[in-house]
C-alpha cells in the first residue's frame, strides 16, 4: 500500500468517527510514522509503505479514533512559537491560551510589569503573574470544556 492510499484509507475511518480534521489527522500521523516532514508526505505520496510503518499508522489512527488527541499521539504540541513536549500528563496547550496570554501583555501595566520584573530578576514578582496566568487558563479551559459538553451530548459524561 503507497503512503496517499493509507493516509485515505486512515482519513475515512477517521471520518467515521466523527473526528472533524480527519484528513489532516491523518497526514500528521503519517508523517510522524515515517519520521518526516508533512510536506515530504504529500510530495511522496505514492512511495509504498513497508509492513511495519503501515501496521503503527494503523494503530496510531485507530487510537485517534478513540478520541485521544493528536498532540498525545505525536507527544508535542507547538505553543508560542515553540514546540514542547506532551503526554498523558500534560495538559495540551490550546491556541485560545495563546491569545488571553498575548492579551495579557496588552493590559495598561501588567506586560509592561512582567516585563520589567523579567528584566529585573525579581522572581517573585514573575512566578506571581505566572500563577495567576495559569489560574485564569485553567479556568478559561474548563469553562469552554463544560460549553463543549453543554453543546454535545457525546462530551457529557467526560467533564
Amino acid at each position: 500500500m503507497n503512503i496517499q492510499t493509507a493516509i485515505n484509507e486512515g482519513s475515512l475511518l477517521l471520518k467515521r468517527n466523527n473526528i472533524k480534521s480527519s484528513l489532516l489527522d491523518s497526514e500528521i500521523l503519517m508523517a510522524e510514522v515515517l519520521n518526516k516532514k508533512r510536506e515530504y508526505i504529500l510530495l511522496h505520496s505514492k512511495k509504498k509503505l513497508n509492513p511495519l510503518d503501515l501496521n503503527y499508522f494503523k494503530y496510531m489512527i485507530n487510537e485517534r479514533t478513540y478520541g485521544k488527541p493528536i498532540a498525545y499521539l505525536i507527544g508535542k504540541k507547538f505553543f508560542w512559537k515553540n514546540e514542547f513536549i506532551v503526554n498523558k500528563n500534560v495538559l495540551i496547550p490550546r491556541p485560545d491560551t495563546e491569545i488571553i496570554i498575548e492579551q495579557v501583555f496588552f493590559l495598561p501595566g501588567l506586560g509592561r510589569l512582567v516585563f520589567q520584573a523579567i528584566s529585573q530578576r525579581d522572581l517573585i514578582v514573575v512566578e506571581s503573574v505566572v500563577m495567576i496566568l495559569v489560574f485564569a487558563v485553567i479556568i478559561v479551559n474548563f469553562i469552554v470544556d463544560l460549553s463543549y459538553a453543554a453543546v454535545d451530548p457525546r462530551l457529557r459524561n467526560r467533564v
